[in-house]
């Protein structure tokens, strides 16, 4: 699902702000945009999009089931060039038992000098575990097991002066309760564990649009530091860096790439390990303490709100002890539709088709895959 609930995607508010110091600002914020957005609308084009539909999907993470999804794309200043804000509900059922359900808003203050993101999350995941590294001990037959979650993830980035830099806080907990159907008789009741992190959050964005960027750069770099003392159960970290290109060669044909690396170390839990994700397999496949992964996308638009997109995935994962370059490459690729369904924002659904190492995959899914 995008989803590191990552992902996210999947993947956080105004920390550094005090809750009510916070609400006034957002307060004035979305007053002082309300009158600016009803004085130049009908001038500048610029309208709201809500999207509210049952969104079939499917993929090899999760299963196939039908998303249930609003979303509220707000409409935009006039002179503002990037940054779109939406706010969202989710809920998902899959054919795994698998179901989740959430809410979310990411969003802009003082003309795109404060981002802030947060979600709230609850759902019951019925995933595989394949164990660690490009050859798990449970490769052939993945272990199930099931894991009932509740998560918050909560950022604040701020801009420095005029640049395209942004830095600031993250906070990320979530509770979640670990049970293996196969170990019952050694392992009978379910495994509560915690995980609490704070953490640091570099952003660069030259991007011409959040929703489908056509030029720019976006690059996130952060590191996460996990502990009792911010509500966890285990001592570890994690730092990522990930950095995304977008080149328009022609008015309809955009090349994208993106290179993701990831390290972790610590006692972390394995469901928390560096993971790749790309399109072709289980996200769960190649988990280790860390990665390695780029990706290549080509986005041609033959007919406005249709496009056909066509992608190339080479990662790899590795021990700590370990150096990455010398390990095995997975190779993955794949065609793509997409369908904008909002004429005045560029959101598309998309449609992948994947081959992976082991087996071809289908996604169905709302977003671009970066």
């Amino acid at each position: 699902m995008a989803l590191k609930i990552q992902n996210a995607v999947i993947a956080t508010l105004a920390l550094g702000l005090s809750p009510l110091s916070w609400a006034a600002e957002y307060t004035d914020h979305v007053d002082d945009k309300k009158s600016k957005v009803e004085d130049t609308r009908k001038a500048s084009g610029e309208k709201e999009g809500f999207i509210a539909l049952p969104i079939p999907m499917s993929n090899p993470t999760l299963g196939t089931g039908v998303q249930l999804l609003g979303l509220y794309m707000h409409a935009k200043d006039p002179d503002a060039k990037a940054h779109n804000d939406t706010s969202g509900i989710i809920g998902m059922y899959t054919s795994t038992q698998s179901w989740l359900v959430g809410a979310f808003h990411d969003g802009a203050l003082k003309d795109d000098s404060i981002r802030y993101t947060g979600g709230l999350f609850h759902g019951n995941l019925n995933l595989k575990y394949y164990g660690d590294g490009n050859d798990p001990i449970f490769a052939e037959q993945p272990l199930e097991y099931g894991m009932e979650m509740s998560a918050i993830m909560l950022r604040a980035l701020f801009k420095l002066g005029q640049s395209n830099w942004y830095i600031g806080p993250q906070y990320n907990y979530m509770q979640t309760q670990i049970s293996f159907d196969q170990f019952n008789d050694y392992w009978p009741e379910p495994e509560d564990v915690k995980s609490g992190g704070l953490g640091a959050v570099v952003h660069f964005d030259t991007r011409d649009d959040n929703y489908y960027p056509m030029s720019g750069w976006f690059t996130q770099l952060s590191y996460m530091d996990y502990g009792e003392q911010w509500g966890g159960d285990g001592n570890y970290g994690i730092g990522k860096l990930a950095s995304s290109n977008y080149t328009s060669v022609l008015d309809n044909l955009v090349l994208a790439s993106k290179l993701t690396i990831e390290t972790s170390g610590g006692d972390v839990p394995f469901y928390e390990k560096p993971t790749l994700k790309m399109r072709g397999f289980n996200h769960g496949r190649y988990r280790n303490d860390n990665i390695l992964q780029g990706q290549f996308e080509g986005r041609w638009t033959f007919k406005p709100r249709f496009g056909l997109v066509a992608f190339l995935g080479l990662g790899k994962t590795s021990e700590a002890q370990q150096n990455i370059w010398n390990q095995n490459t997975i190779v993955t690729k794949g065609l793509g539709f997409r369908w904008q369904p909002v004429e005045q924002k560029k959101m598309n659904i998309r449609l992948d088709f994947a081959k992976g190492p082991e087996e071809n995959t289908f996604y169905l899914s709302v977003g671009e895959a970066f």
